[in-house]
């Protein structure tokens, strides 16, 4: 063909940007698509018989460049270097319209040192030269947790994040510093930074991350919405996989607000993803009459409340169908609804609010406010009503959570809603009615059925109230300092520092931790009596059954059993790695007992007849419990005694910690003691013994003899296991 010539091309990537060129030298303009598509052509090509040709180059993340010629008539390659190292090589097309995705690794001997392949971000280098391998950071970090800065919205935009940020802002002021700004750019002085995120917000992972300033500061983001398909890609090219795994590279955690949206996300991401609810606002109620006198509404109506902003997903013309339906049987019905304008959706917004007035206008029954409403207005609203309806109709395999729902659920009114995603935490038949979307009839029958069965009705308005207080700003606020702690004291969680004051003396009470109904309550290991009495029979049995001449305490804490065993005449030693514990141990325990770790424990192989573990294997970490059961086994020359804090039962549900993350509310009662692995007694039995170490069951049978029932009342999972 006449003019047909190879295009040769290079890509150079710098730490500022990149630049294209042409073999020929000719001169090249450029135009963004995107954050990171660009597309560029070529000029003064009329020596050849055919257009300048043009370009695109888009940069995805995991290190792949996708070019994709747009015009030209020939065959066309490209290298791409990032500096003078050359990463792409002779990537290759026929024809135009051909897409080709290359992965960018180093080219040539010798591999330089750093991690390939590449990444790319927005058309620059993650870091070039030095990508981070994606590991839990929380380990190594030392930071004073002294103030927060949230990346969001405007805290004055009328929307649901700005109002969920803003909340919980007020809610941490007595604890923390706080502020806000909308990107990661304008962050300013050393402080935790905390995105609350909805891709609608920060469409662009520039927002919230590249920033070199705030590289080693404590992250932590929200997700307020999960899809489970992150195949998905974002306004920037890049898929949800993409996005999300970007975003864990530069954080420590995760927060959502729902069990499913942890599943999907955890398969995403290294980091500790932590469940905490969305917060509630409480307030002062008032009574329905009161509230109604103060907003001239009818004394006698039955008001059905439907909060939120005004669109086609909010179902409200088929409410306001169905509560026209409902008048002929009760003719006092009244429905209110807010249908403010969203400041991001103007023009749907309105043109449905017109749709919305056009059918109130026509009949009697619904009153159409179309504002934003102030906080008092919500609160009175709210607790004027006698149902609250959410009639959401988003289909789809996402997580998130209704804003608009637990800010009215303060009321403690009965709910009906439909089975959309963001109303999954409500639970049918306990916090409210519910029906598919779409299914008019059982919308029509669920609010006819709470306005006619009040014991119902009262009954599903108690349970809603208790759910407000569980999950209040002050509770949820709670949750957040937890997370904030856990990876700004590199404490693990439940690393040495836990162990200290608090958790064996309860100087100030004890550590607080919170109950399903929102209570707050604190624990310790104090004994008002001092030394757990138990331990003296405990011992004599092992003496008597196991007469081990030495024995080490793992994880003695402040050295009963120890000084015990001593006293049996059992040459004791303990370790333990709260150094609070060891240096205040128990008088008869000075001198018995010194720092040690589980996972590196510091004597030689088979230095003691007996390892004693009890209460310590229930506070190890998965990840480090072949390493500390490795340990024990290596030590003990004869004999091994566990006493484990597992479930009841075989079938009891069990939990089990990552590094770093919190537990759930529901488990926060038992996770205080420490206990981060709760598993059933058999997955205990398998783990310990193997072909070294064989089960002694009938040792443990002779123990229990032994020893006072009501001392081993709560000794659920015993363990002998001896040597082979």
């Amino acid at each position: 063909m006449k003019g047909e010539r190879i295009l040769d091309l290079w890509i150079h990537v710098l730490e500022s940007g990149w630049r294209i060129h042409c073999s020929d030298e000719r001169r090249c303009r450029v135009q963004s698509l995107s954050n990171n598509i660009f597309e560029y052509s070529f000029e003064d090509w009329d020596d050849w018989d055919y257009n300048e040709p043009r370009l695109k180059v888009r940069f995805l993340s995991g290190g792949k460049v996708q070019i994709t010629v747009l015009k030209h008539t020939g065959a066309w390659h490209c290298d791409v270097y990032v500096g003078e190292r050359k990463v792409l090589q002779n990537v290759c097309g026929d024809s135009v319209g051909e897409s080709v995705v290359a992965q960018a690794a180093y080219v040539g001997e010798p591999k330089p040192s750093y991690t390939t392949p590449l990444e790319f971000r927005n058309g620059v280098v993650i870091r070039p030269f030095l990508k981070r391998e994606r590991k839990m950071r929380v380990k190594e970090r030392r930071f004073p947790l002294s103030s927060v800065t949230f990346l969001a919205p405007s805290l004055e935009e009328p929307c649901g994040i700005a109002t969920y940020t803003g909340f919980l802002m007020e809610a941490l002021k007595p604890t923390l510093a706080v502020d806000a700004c909308r990107n990661i750019q304008s962050v300013k002085g050393l402080t935790l930074i905390h995105v609350q995120h909805e891709f609608g917000v920060f469409p662009s992972l520039s927002m919230i991350t590249g920033n070199p300033v705030v590289t080693d500061w404590p992250k932590i983001v929200t997700w307020h919405t999960i899809n489970k398909n992150f195949d998905h890609e974002t306004s920037e090219g890049l898929n949800l996989r993409e996005y999300v795994g970007a975003v864990d590279d530069d954080y420590d955690a995760h927060i959502v607000h729902a069990s499913l949206a942890k599943t999907w996300l955890m398969k995403e991401v290294n980091q500790p993803v932590h469940i905490i609810p969305h917060g509630t606002l409480l307030w002062a109620n008032k009574s329905k009459l009161e509230a109604r006198k103060s907003l001239s509404l009818p004394l006698d109506s039955q008001i059905v409340f439907a909060f939120g902003f005004a669109g086609e997903l909010k179902g409200l013309l088929d409410l306001e169908r169905i509560m026209l339906k409902l008048r002929e049987c009760y003719p006092r019905l009244l429905l209110v609804i807010s249908g403010a304008t969203h400041p991001r959706a103007v023009k749907q917004c309105e043109e449905y609010k017109g749709k919305l007035a056009s059918l109130a206008g026509r009949r009697k029954g619904i009153i159409l406010l179309g504002k934003y409403l102030t906080e008092e207005e919500i609160n009175l609203y709210s607790d004027a009503s006698d149902i609250l309806a959410f009639n959401y109709q988003h289909v789809g395999d996402f997580s998130s959570a209704s804003g608009a729902a637990h800010r009215v659920i303060g009321a403690g009114k009965p709910i009906v809603c439909s089975n959309d995603p963001r109303m999954n935490e409500f639970q049918e038949g306990i916090h409210c009615l519910k029906y598919p979307i779409g299914d008019w009839d059982g919308l029509e029958s669920a609010i006819d059925t709470l306005l006619t069965d009040h014991g119902l009705a009262e009954e599903i308005a108690m349970n809603v109230k208790l759910l407000a207080r569980a999950t209040s700003w002050e509770n949820v606020a709670l949750r957040h300092m937890q997370v904030y702690q856990s990876i700004t004291e590199g404490m693990e969680v439940y690393g040495p520092q836990y162990y200290g004051e608090e958790y064996f003396a309860g100087s100030k009470g004890g550590l607080r931790y919170l109950t399903e109904s929102g209570q707050m309550k604190q624990w310790s290991y104090y004994n008002p009596d001092g030394e757990w009495l138990g331990a003296k029979p405990i011992m004599e049995a092992i003496k008597s059954l196991l007469n081990p001449k030495n024995m080490l305490d793992i994880g003695c804490g402040r050295g009963t059993f120890t000084a015990y065993a001593k006293e049996a005449g059992i040459d004791a030693t303990g370790i333990d790695f709260s150094r609070w514990a060891i240096e205040h141990s128990y008088a008869r325990a000075k001198g018995l007992i010194r720092l040690g770790d589980i996972r590196n424990i510091e004597f030689p192989d088979q230095s003691f007849d007996l390892a004693f573990c009890t209460d310590i294997m229930e506070h190890i970490y998965e990840e480090d419990l072949d390493k500390a059961v490795n340990e024990i086994q290596r030590v003990a020359k004869k004999w091994i005694f566990y006493n484990i804090g597992s479930t009841m039962t075989e079938d009891s549900e069990y939990f089990v910690l990552k590094r770093g993350e919190v537990p759930p509310v529901h488990w926060q009662g038992t996770a205080v003691a420490g206990h981060v692995n709760v598993r059933p007694p058999s997955y205990w039995r398998k783990k310990v013994a193997n072909e070294n170490w064989r089960l002694r069951d009938d040792l443990v049978q002779k123990f229990r003899e032994l020893v006072p029932r009501e001392v081993l009342r709560n000794w659920v999972t015993i363990i002998i296991v001896e040597r082979a």
